[in-house]
């Protein structure tokens, strides 16, 4: 059975988080090899490695109070399918691809995430969940 290497780190996640404007202080939280929390003071999220290197982050249910963990991507999805609200334009991503687990593709999929967070989920980073709303109603959550 092939196994690729892992590469999340927190020193590597660290690194490619202090690349943006955080509201405030965060702390890691090392769960691997299942992942790694970043704590904010009113959001928590978790960001994994998964086959060949692709990086997920989702909002922790402690957070959400919902059932279970919701990826940005997930997230996302619910924002774009809610009639009455307007979605700032898709910022530049780096879609780095790559078939193949590697420290790069760790690197610049978190970069995604973290624009991604940063676009569509910054009032989150302090508390201001209000795309929960829309999440349960395209989601059935």
């Amino acid at each position: 059975m092939y196994n690729p290497p892992t590469f999340l780190t927190p020193e590597v996640l660290l690194e490619v988080l202090a690349e943006f404007p955080w509201p405030g202080p965060y702390t890691l939280e090392d769960d691997r090899p299942d992942g790694i929390e970043v704590r904010l003071p009113r959001c928590h999220l978790y960001v994994t490695e998964g086959f060949e290197s692709n990086m997920d982050l989702k909002f922790l249910p402690e957070t959400t109070g919902l059932s279970r963990s919701v990826s940005v991507a997930e997230a996302l999805d619910a924002l774009r399918k809610d009639p009455v609200r307007t979605l700032p334009p898709r910022p530049k991503l780096l879609d780095y691809f790559s078939p193949h687990a590697s420290l790069d593709k760790v690197k610049n999929e978190l970069r995604d995430l973290c624009t991604l967070l940063f676009t569509y989920f910054r009032p989150s980073l302090v508390g201001d969940l209000d795309w929960i709303e829309a999440y349960r109603t395209y989601n059935d959550a």
